[in-house]
């Protein structure tokens, strides 16, 4: 029977080694489902349950491959969990329409499936849907750990080239449309000479920010201990 009191054993045993794959299924409907009491929905008990499958979450998504079990396990993981699940190669690009039902993408999500070699490719497909503003930050904050890692923790692995390339062109295109065709639009006479700044023209995408990330590159590469100089060609 399910209950709040039994929420702690659905999560052991779906972190267990043990559990049989035919009980998969019972054990995700059991920690998905709303908690329910006599008296009806139990805010409670849901907030215990909320807790067991999240920390079932990363063991119960490793085990399942069926797409609709899946969804109902990927919207309940936020987007820091997600993005360190497709880091590590749990969560795949055939999970994002699944997440994108409940949530919009975020860059953070781009970069960890891109941090996995097989999934480069899916992850530069997705660029297109990513708000402007979001785009640059794929690269931008590639390294989530920058400002808490340990002196002599090993770095993050370097930007994958298509990825960058792919980044770099998106934050370019408006600028490189704007110079070729520079002409103020209507109206343009009237503002202020302090708001005449040709970036606004840009919308949200930061080309001056991946023009500096190239020099960067550079010092990654030659830091991380699994390239070396092979990535420098």
């Amino acid at each position: 029977m399910v209950n709040a009191r039994t929420y702690p054993l659905w999560r052991d045993l779906a972190m267990s080694e043990d559990l049989p794959k035919e009980a998969l299924k019972t054990v995700i409907e059991a920690l998905c489902a709303p908690a329910k009491c006599p008296a009806g929905f139990d805010a409670r008990g849901d907030q215990w349950r909320e807790e067991a499958l999240k920390a079932a979450l990363p063991a119960l998504l490793a085990r399942t491959s069926a797409k609709r079990l899946r969804g109902r396990l990927l919207v309940h993981g936020d987007e820091k969990l997600l993005a360190a699940l497709a880091a590590e190669g749990t969560v795949t690009a055939d999970d994002v329409p699944a997440i994108l039902r409940h949530r919009r993408l975020w860059a953070g999500l781009v970069s960890a499936l891109a941090r996995r070699p097989e999934q480069v490719e899916a992850a530069v497909a997705l660029l297109p849907r990513l708000a402007d503003h979001e785009v640059e930050r794929v690269v931008g904050d590639w390294d989530p750990d920058r400002y808490t890692r340990k002196e002599g923790a090993a770095p993050p692995p370097p930007v994958p080239q298509p990825l960058f390339d792919a980044v770099l062109e998106a934050s370019l295109t408006p600028l490189a449309a704007y110079l070729l065709h520079p002409e103020p639009e209507e109206g343009w006479e009237a503002v202020s000479g302090y708001a005449k700044d040709w970036s606004l023209e840009l919308g949200g995408r930061s080309a001056w920010a991946m023009l500096l990330w190239r020099a960067r590159r550079a010092r990654e590469r030659e830091a991380h201990h699994r390239y070396g100089s092979a990535c420098l060609r």
